[in-house]
């Protein structure tokens, strides 16, 4: 693997990471979004450069939610959905979401469950785990990128092909559901629906031979 390729991998992780963290990342402040967004923006093509950005999210993850942050998400989010809501429908969720943040924060899955193709179906907006991996694709080919903390400060990551991580499917369908969800193939709420990554799904299943890669 050339150190160019390595770049233009890291550059497509960290961006589809960004399109996945946006959200809870506004939920915490919008000067944090700002920032992370123009930060990204001008680390691209720079190794060591992403990888202070990658720090920088997880520095921005430790930090809580805010009332206003909640809202001004909700109303990023909620603008995805208007195209497939009555006049009707999108009144009463705007009205809930500027005066009862909470409920409508508590509520918004819903229309990500009715209306999964959206391009907001694989963020961590919809769940609770920590922000360490993406799938995300590069040069027709899907692949799966893991953030880990190190001990002493910063941060490690790897990539591995999806084809490779579908390999350790398991067969049971009470282990299978976990197992998408915590590879991030599959979003689960609260009330037990689930809404799988079928593009993700199908696209592993047809790679014929590994191509396993560590960087």
């Amino acid at each position: 693997m050339s150190e160019h390729q390595r770049i233009e991998i890291l550059n497509q992780a960290c961006q589809s990471l960004w399109r996945d963290i946006r959200y809870p990342v506004l939920e915490r402040g919008y000067e944090d979004e700002a920032v992370c967004r123009e930060d990204l923006a001008a680390a691209l093509g720079h190794e060591l450069a992403l990888e202070d950005w990658l720090n920088g999210c997880l520095a921005i993850e430790r930090k809580p939610v805010s009332l206003a942050g909640v809202r001004n998400a909700l109303l990023h989010v909620f603008d995805h959905f208007k195209p497939h809501l009555s006049q009707e429908s999108r009144h009463s969720w705007h009205q809930l979401i500027v005066n009862e943040p909470s409920k409508a924060r508590s509520r918004i899955h819903e229309l990500v469950f009715e209306h999964p193709q959206t391009s907001l179906v694989t963020s961590y907006y919809w769940r609770e785990d920590a922000w360490r991996l993406v799938n995300f694709r590069y040069r027709e080919t899907w692949w799966q990128f893991r953030l880990t903390p190190a001990a002493a400060g910063g941060c490690e990551w790897t990539v591995i092909s999806l084809a490779d991580v579908l390999t350790q499917m398991p067969a049971g369908s009470a282990t299978l559901d976990e197992w998408l969800f915590l590879q991030r193939l599959a979003v689960r709420f609260a009330n037990g629906d689930k809404v799988l990554y079928p593009e993700l799904l199908e696209h592993g299943f047809h790679h014929q031979k590994s191509q396993q890669s560590h960087f």
